[in-house]
């Protein structure tokens, strides 16, 4: 593994990344590939690399102050006057990690901002060369998680969460759905599970940085980051009867298939690879043991033909979405199921002459062509071509 150097800037340099840090504030203020001078963290007012913070909620959050330098073992470390929060950024030629210990009892949210150049900030940044999330899994135990991030189609920066946490969140803007922020949060107790529960709460997270090329390439990164045997279907559903083609990446110590009614069945695997048949509508879980004890799981649907799916859905829309005028609306009510009543916001519900309302927007786009393509699909329909006429 060929060794980071420090710069006279407080920067890292490695053979395909480069990083500035800030010792006034420990932030990252810089990251960019050897390949593109392009910045994958944000550089925008309000947005931050690498902050812990306090206090926060829905909203707002308070931030901790921080203080960063580096070690003679070739570390960087950031602190709090207090002591009480630290982060310790251990570098390598591919990647880098985190190590942050984070304060107590200091919510009802306490966690990590971790802002990248995301799609709509205004950094500067073309938009094509900013970054969506691509790739999203996270234990149901919250013990570990990967984000896979791109802004092009051989540009892929990996997140790995290697050890619990609370939960993890995406920070949109208030109108519009602009992403504006992502944060690690090791506490969140203004948040319950389906149980009512709290969420998990802990003190320290470990967060994997890399780079890749391809998505194939940022899976096997985060597989190996985090010692997963992972689970990869070709598809995410299937119909009543139909098989699919299922990839087990790694070396699982059990790979299970759990069908809808609870029930597990064995799965045979030859050479990396299952293709099991599916019988009982519902909901599959296909499950990858690792030797660490980790399970990497993902769910396949198992539903009815798609003529079935596509006719129901079609009516239903023509029925309960349609306003008189030949509009579609984008939200219905849901005690009544027509759309006569204001909103949570107090808006006027579902006039599409109103200036302020649940008018069509994208869904009108959706329903519309759910209709069309139902009987492109499958034949005239002549419910579903009066809505159309409309």
């Amino acid at each position: 593994m060929r060794q980071w150097h420090k710069n006279t800037d407080a920067g890292v340099e490695t053979g395909v990344y480069t990083m500035r840090l800030d010792p006034a504030t420990g932030l990252v203020v810089s990251l960019q590939s050897r390949t593109s001078a392009t910045e994958w963290v944000a550089r925008c007012e309000g947005a931050a690399f690498g902050r812990p913070f306090v206090a926060g909620t829905q909203m707002q959050e308070t931030p901790v102050p921080m203080a960063g330098a580096f070690l003679g073992d070739g570390s960087w470390r950031a602190v709090s006057p207090s002591g009480a929060t630290e982060l310790r950024y251990i570098f390598a030629d591919d990647g880098f990690s985190i190590d942050a210990t984070l304060p107590r009892r200091t919510g009802p949210r306490t966690g990590l901002t971790l802002d990248l150049n995301h799609l709509d900030l205004a950094t500067g940044t073309p938009w094509a060369e900013q970054l969506t999330p691509v790739v999203i899994h996270v234990a149901e135990d919250t013990s570990y998680a990967y984000f896979i991030w791109h802004r092009s189609e051989h540009e892929h920066l990996v997140m790995a969460v290697d050890g619990p946490f609370a939960a993890w969140r995406l920070r949109y803007s208030y109108w519009g759905h602009r992403m504006t922020g992502f944060q690690l949060l090791s506490l969140a107790d203004d948040v319950l599970d389906e149980g009512d529960a709290r969420l998990r709460r802990v003190e320290s997270l470990r967060i994997h940085v890399a780079f890749a090329g391809t998505v194939a390439q940022a899976m096997e990164r985060a597989r190996t980051l985090l010692g997963l045997a992972m689970v990869v279907p070709e598809l995410t559903g299937v119909p009543v009867g139909g098989d699919m083609p299922i990839r087990i990446a790694g070396s699982p110590c059990a790979v299970r298939h759990i069908l809808p009614d609870g029930a597990e069945t064995p799965l045979a695997v030859t050479d990396a690879a299952a293709r099991p048949v599916f019988v009982q509508p519902g909901i599959h879980r296909i499950e990858a043991v690792s030797a660490n004890g980790r399970v990497h799981a993902t769910r396949i649907l198992c539903h009815d033909d798609w003529q079935t799916l596509f006719t129901r859905c079609a009516n239903f829309h023509a029925k309960h979405f349609q306003h008189e005028c030949g509009a579609f609306f984008r939200a219905i009510d849901n005690m009544t199921l027509k759309p006569d009543r204001l909103t949570l916001e107090g808006l006027s519900y579902g006039d599409p002459f109103c200036p302020s309302s649940c008018r069509t927007g994208e869904f009108g786009g959706f329903a519309g062509w759910l209709l069309l393509k139902t009987m492109m699909l499958f034949g005239r329909d002549d419910r579903l071509m009066r809505a159309v006429d409309r």
